[in-house]
């Protein structure tokens, strides 16, 4: 877990070095509607976040009944049998 808040505490510095991607951040969580003025906030969010937390918010986004596969070249190649 440590490891993977490291690593989205990085891409949010890295994403703030250009006043281009500043501009593409802010718009992205305007278009999350999370708001522009909660960018600051990412940090502290990511901090206390836990397992558990991932793990609910996991459960509520992925629905495995409705997962889709998509192979694009020669099903047979990749050992795809084709569903009627």
């Amino acid at each position: 877990m440590a490891k993977a808040k490291a690593e989205v505490a990085s891409r949010h510095l890295l994403a703030q070095q250009t006043v281009g991607s500043q501009a593409a951040s802010l718009a992205h969580y305007e278009a999350a509607r999370i708001g522009w003025k909660r960018i600051d906030e990412l940090p502290a969010i990511v901090e206390k976040t836990t397992v558990a937390d991932v793990n609910a918010a996991l459960k509520r986004a992925l629905h495995p009944d409705r997962l889709v596969i998509t192979v694009v070249g020669d099903l047979k190649k990749a050992g795809i049998k084709e569903k009627d």
